[in-house]
């Protein structure tokens, strides 16, 4: 006969009762989820590896054409800034109240041109009674001269009135002078970059006018290193463009003064070329000056987009049995689209874009060519 058991150990029963039956439920179900995920994974997997194998990218189809074989000129390629031939800022001779102005910023002027004048009255007046004062003296002189010869005055008081009629005759020209400076001209051919003067204003002695530049003909100062200094001398040709425009506006100079020493400080020697004021250049401009050194160089031609830097080195890419070959080259300048290189022939292909972006030794194929036929599966023909 069994013993009842007590209600807590009834409990506990029942409770592991419940545990073992949930244990036994899930574990298949665990099971199964299992299969189905390495199921699935092996699937996954092996349609990865086919994408993978059916993405598999062939060679990279690039442009590229033949460099043109060309003569390049050996220059320097310096920047400067173009200064007026001649300035000078137009000072007041004489005091007085202007009384007329006749210029202005930007006006053209030719030389001994009127620009300004001042009141004349006071240096008229002056003039005038220099002029008597003058006469004056003149009659004295002469007074004296016929008394001298008939003895009746001294050598002593002729040479004194010859002496007034000498300094009447520095008034009389001092007096005319200030006269012709109320009236203010030009002293060379050229265009007003500053007026300091209005009509009405009183103007001291040495008080500034106007400001005259010289627009025709300017001058270009360059610093060019001192190991060009054998090849660099009188009448070397310089070619000036303004910095930011195109070639075609290039306006060709001779260099008229070169300095006899080197700076010791910079290594560098200074020459002045003598420029027309041609395509819009002017005084204080920024300006690219290239001079020219000697006898061409050989080169090639390749268009702009086929030269990249790396480092500091500039490169380009040739092919070479279906590879990108990198190749340093020596940038000698640009001409239109176009950039003059050494370091590769015209017998070479260079990838005209996007070399840069290439790595050493990647197979690459032209644009136009023929793509390599991919390999067919054979078919199943029985049955």
């Amino acid at each position: 006969m069994q013993t009842p058991l007590s209600p807590p150990a009834l409990a506990a029963t029942m409770t592991l009762s419940v545990a073992l039956a949930l244990f036994a439920v899930t574990l298949p179900l665990g099971a199964c989820k299992s299969d189905k995920a390495g199921a699935a994974g092996g699937h996954g997997a092996g349609g990865a590896g086919a994408t993978k194998g059916k993405r598999a990218s062939g060679p990279r189809v690039v442009l590229a054409a033949h460099p043109s074989a060309t003569r390049w000129p050996r220059t320097v390629a310096l920047h400067g800034t173009l200064d007026a031939s001649d300035t000078v800022q137009i000072a007041a001779r004489v005091e007085g109240p202007v009384a007329e102005v006749r210029v202005d910023l930007g006006d053209r002027v030719e030389r001994n041109q009127v620009l300004a004048r001042l009141v004349a009255t006071d240096f008229a007046a002056r003039n005038v009674q220099s002029g008597a004062d003058l006469e004056q003296a003149r009659a004295d002189l002469a007074r004296l001269e016929r008394l001298g010869a008939s003895q009746l005055t001294t050598v002593q008081a002729i040479e004194q009135a010859r002496t007034r009629v000498a300094v009447a005759q520095a008034q009389r020209a001092l007096s005319g002078r200030q006269v012709a400076d109320t009236t203010v001209r030009a002293p060379f051919r050229g265009a007003i970059s500053r007026r300091y003067v209005s009509r009405g204003a009183y103007a001291r002695v040495g008080a500034p006018l106007f400001d005259l530049v010289a627009v025709e003909d300017l001058r270009l100062a360059l610093e060019v290193p001192e190991r060009y200094a054998p090849e660099v001398g009188l009448g070397a040709l310089v070619r000036v463009r303004p910095d930011g425009t195109a070639a075609q506006d290039t306006v060709e100079s001779p260099i008229v003064r070169v300095s006899p020493v080197i700076d010791a400080a910079r290594r560098t020697f200074r020459v002045e070329a003598s420029v027309s004021a041609a395509h819009g250049l002017r005084p204080g401009m920024f300006v690219i000056a290239s001079i020219v050194l000697g006898d061409p160089l050989d080169a090639v031609r390749v268009p702009r987009s086929a030269v990249f830097t790396v480092l500091g080195e500039s490169r380009v890419v040739r092919v070479v049995e279906g590879k990108a070959e990198p190749v340093a080259v020596v940038l000698l300048g640009e001409d239109g689209a176009d950039s003059i290189v050494q370091g590769v022939s015209a017998s070479d292909l260079v990838i005209t874009r996007s070399g840069a972006s290439l790595a050493p030794g990647a197979a690459v194929r032209l644009e136009g060519d023929a793509a390599p036929r991919a390999e067919q599966p054979a078919r199943n023909h029985g049955g």
